[in-house]
């Protein structure tokens, strides 16, 4: 995924650091597998060089925020289980972004849809995959060989189609 930032999301003992994440799924026509967020859908089509894939991500040990440099997040949208990427906004209504929250607590009240576990493949991978914090049913974000968002309720762990590394 486009360079990111790592948010972790413990009382105020927020940090970042840039990352990308690039999916293992590299069938297909496209000539890129980064992650990014274009306008509000979620994609895994973007070349290295692409600015639109500089990316946040905020995470307390394995659980982790994706934010897009331009201030969106990915999240589980709940009523048709679709990935889309959506505004952060604190309870005034206002934008915020992952480090103005100031607990796990404050994040999942107000965006648990954008709240994902980062699952490694097996222990000590450099592989993981990314499920969603919502406990209703099992959602993994998932990208098919044309880089656009699987439907998350359908995705298997540790299928090609859902795994990713950081570089």
């Amino acid at each position: 995924m486009e360079e990111a930032k790592f948010v972790d999301v413990s009382d105020r003992k927020w940090y970042t650091r840039n990352q990308q994440f690039v999916s293992l799924n590299q069938e297909g026509p496209i000539s890129g597998h980064y992650m990014q967020v274009d306008g509000e859908k979620v994609l895994t089509n973007a070349l290295s060089t692409n600015q639109k894939k500089q990316d946040s991500y905020g995470g307390y040990n394995q659980l982790v925020i994706l934010e897009n440099q331009s201030g969106r997040i990915v999240a589980i949208d709940r009523e048709n289980d679709k990935v889309i990427a959506k505004a952060m906004v604190r309870e005034d209504g206002n934008p915020a972004s992952p480090s103005q929250f100031n607990t796990l607590a404050d994040v999942e009240r107000h965006h648990s849809d954008a709240l994902f576990y980062k699952v490694p493949r097996e222990k000590g991978s450099d592989y993981f995959y990314l499920k969603s914090f919502l406990a209703d049913k099992q959602r993994i974000l998932g990208f098919n060989e044309y880089g656009e968002a699987l439907n998350p309720t359908q995705v298997q762990p540790n299928q090609e189609q859902c795994l990713f590394t950081m570089v």
